[in-house]
């Protein structure tokens, strides 16, 4: 997308069963107008042990490696593990190795498991999720460069960091949005209603009656 051709990792690893480009498809090169990146939390990875038993190959043995989970604070999901600096890490990637591109985040949340919160004035005490979005807003803003980016300035001063104590971090990442996983409780791809990502509580069995959680409030706080 940026180059005109495939990594020498993915030639190496996927070979002749890559899509072949002709000479007049380079406009592919640099045809887009962003990244939409979704970034979750991220896993250690080893060497994977020969999973690529020459018949069955896919997409999911062509990396030929084993995922580990890390040590961190864990969601309600099995795979989703806190990890704030991994954002600034594959942001500080793409820049660095192609070309540093516009990107959004499209995709940022960290989930609370269904326990069936009760509706009342007293509101769903999701500390995890604040924490979770603040030490990620806290590393995406080590990833842009400040000085021209109205987003990281807003962020810094919510967060009571000044843009001096920042510079010497700066990485000048390309962001040009951030956006929260999510709104409202809803159906997940792979869990369905048994998590919950939202800053809304919903109520799916009755009424589908709504109640703003600790972190609606955070949310409401920091955009004001």
């Amino acid at each position: 997308m940026t180059t005109g051709k495939y990594p020498d990792s993915m030639l190496l690893s996927v070979g002749n069963r890559l899509p072949k480009f002709e000479n007049n498809d380079i406009t592919l090169k640099w045809s887009f107008d962003f990244i939409g990146l979704n970034y979750y939390t991220a896993k250690y990875v080893t060497t994977g042990k020969n999973s690529k038993n020459g018949k069955n190959y896919s997409y999911t043995t062509d990396s030929d490696v084993e995922f580990k989970g890390l040590s961190q604070t864990q969601g309600a999901s099995d795979w989703l593990y806190s990890y704030p600096a991994g954002i600034r890490k594959i942001l500080r990637y793409i820049k660095d190795n192609y070309s540093n591109p516009p990107i959004f985040i499209t995709e940022n949340g960290f989930d609370d498991v269904n326990a069936g919160f009760p509706l009342s004035d007293d509101t769903v005490a999701d500390n995890d999720k604040i924490e979770y979005h603040e030490d990620h807003l806290d590393n995406l803003c080590e990833a842009i460069k400040f000085e021209s980016s109205s987003i990281v300035t807003y962020v810094l001063v919510y967060l009571n960091k000044s843009a001096h104590t920042l510079r010497w971090m700066e990485d000048g990442a390309s962001v040009m949005g951030y956006f929260a996983w999510s709104l409202l409780d809803n159906f997940e791809w792979g869990e369905g209603y048994s998590v919950r990502f939202g800053f809304i509580h919903v109520d799916f069995k009755n009424g589908l009656r709504r109640c703003p959680k600790k972190s609606a409030v955070w949310l409401m706080k920091f955009l004001n």
